[in-house]
């Protein structure tokens, strides 16, 4: 039942540097233990953050009132938002109406668009009336299927509040000209308004240009998408992001007839139109099969730990392979070596059905490369040819997969033997930041060889560990750890 029907929201914040604020919201969702955080991206530059939850429908709230518990956390979520964040503190290069700027919806496995539509247009009416916050809805629960840009473009989402490109304070007085869908009919306080929605699965993909020529790289974002004639079910916007580099971001609609690869391909050629060049693109989040499997194997792990409180293990870490660019914070919550992961040993685990192949683009061999390490850290499978008899045993994700993850590198320890897993090298980076560039050194070096980048057959699992802060010195609390890890 759990697998044929689920829900996701994706929930976005106007907010990533403020840690207290960041912790109030997170501490919010672990009161709702049935709803699994499966991804969280912060981005500081656009002073954004996005949440990723799933839940599953049972008989008794397939009805979509208030006993769902995906309805439940989001709410509590958005509530803490709505308390510990000022809107007019807040700056940013990107655009937002709010302090919870953007609430979707996406159903799962089975799950209807009524369903997933219903339980949004539940959720907007409580932020709407309880909350008493101006809430638009959009999508499959506005009755004309009004779209997500039509209401940003007529609340004025994507012009600039002040110079630098920048994003500054709350709304205008006089930004309210449409009619909410619930709540107030005036701005009250300086939360903003808030739109919610429900669509089928949308990947966000952004490809860096470097430049700071953002007239240009407008220019080639009004080029990629539908809108501007470019790829159909593609919405694409320019914006600045940090000192010396801008983004094409997009929005794919329709992700399984105009994927990542060929954004990828059309950024790069409209750049080179324009004398620029680009880096290699990025998903903010997994792809909706990882989504699944990533929910389905940490509900499974909980059921397997009686012992221990499940509010205290969803909130000992949080699952997220998103792999950003240098200039992002990423997706982490503290991670201890002492903390026992929340993620169940992949061999127990139910697997997941596998998407249909991905095609691979036209272009360069790097860029034929780029893309399939991309297609792994999004963790999509690759269809390859098998290697020989023991092919059918490779892990579903890359042993290389940053640790911080949770959903492949630290798992339960069963007290059975774990395969293959035990003759691997193990490699431990501790950070007391966010150890994002000990970890891209690390799979930088093991990503010059092509076993380990692409064809996942390199023996090694790493492990990092952010934000550690120790009671007792490094040294001790390691030895302590590497004696009690799975295999050594």
């Amino acid at each position: 039942m759990l697998k044929s029907m689920l829900a996701c929201c994706k929930l976005y914040i106007s907010e990533s540097r403020n840690a207290i604020a960041l912790d109030s919201i997170e501490r919010a969702a672990k009161l709702h233990p049935e709803a699994i955080i499966t991804n969280i991206f912060k981005d500081e530059v656009y002073n954004r953050v996005g949440y990723t939850i799933v839940s599953h429908f049972t008989p008794a709230n397939s009805s979509l009132d208030a006993s769902s518990p995906l309805k439940r956390a989001v709410f509590s979520m958005v509530k803490a938002a709505l308390e510990a964040i000022d809107l007019e503190l807040h700056s940013g290069t990107h655009p937002r109406v709010g302090v919870v700027d953007h609430i979707c919806f996406h159903p799962l496995a089975q799950a209807s668009m009524d369903q997933a539509a219903g339980l949004a247009n539940s959720l907007a009416a409580d932020i709407g009336h309880k909350l008493q916050v101006p809430t638009f809805v959009y999508g499959g629960v506005h009755e004309r299927g009004k779209t997500l840009d039509a209401i940003r473009r007529e609340l004025g989402y994507f012009k600039p509040s002040s110079s630098g490109n920048q994003w500054t304070g709350g709304l205008p007085s006089d930004a309210l000209l449409l009619k909410p869908d619930h709540g107030p009919t005036e701005l009250t306080g300086n939360k903003g308004v808030v739109i919610v929605g429900a669509t089928r699965w949308v990947d966000n993909y952004n490809v860096p240009v470097l430049t700071t020529n953002i007239e240009a790289v407008r220019r080639i974002a009004r080029r990629v998408s539908g809108r501007g004639g470019g790829l159909q079910s593609v919405q694409a916007m320019g914006l600045v992001h940090g000192e010396n580099s801008t983004e094409v971001a997009c929005n794919l609609l329709d992700p399984s007839s105009v994927g990542a690869d060929q954004v990828q391909l059309e950024v790069q050629r409209l750049a080179h139109e324009e004398g620029l060049a680009v880096c290699e693109g990025y998903f903010t989040d997994f792809s909706q099969e990882r989504v699944i499997e990533t929910y389905l194997r940490t509900i499974k792990s909980l059921k397997k730990i009686p012992n221990l409180q499940t509010r205290t293990m969803l909130g000992s870490k949080v699952i997220s392979l998103a792999r950003p660019p240098p200039a992002f914070v990423h997706s982490q919550t503290l991670i201890r070596p002492t903390v026992i992961s929340c993620v169940p040993d992949e061999k127990t685990a139910d697997p997941a059905p596998d998407p249909p192949a991905r095609k691979s683009p036209r272009g360069s061999s790097q860029l034929n490369r780029w893309s399939m390490a991309r297609s792994i850290r999004a963790g999509r499978r690759l269809a390859r040819p098998a290697q020989g008899k023991d092919s059918t045993a490779t892990r579903t994700a890359s042993p290389i997969q940053p640790s911080i993850s949770g959903a492949d590198e630290e798992e339960v320890d069963s007290g059975e033997d774990d395969g293959e897993m035990s003759t691997a090298k193990e490699i431990y980076m501790v950070s007391d930041g966010t150890g994002w560039t000990a970890e891209h050194s690390v799979n930088a070096a093991l990503g010059q060889f092509e076993h380990c980048l692409v064809d996942r057959g390199c023996a090694v699992n790493t492990h990092l560990f952010s934000m550690v802060r120790f009671s007792s010195p490094p040294q001790t609390r390691m030895r302590s750890y590497s004696r009690n890890t799975p295999g050594k």
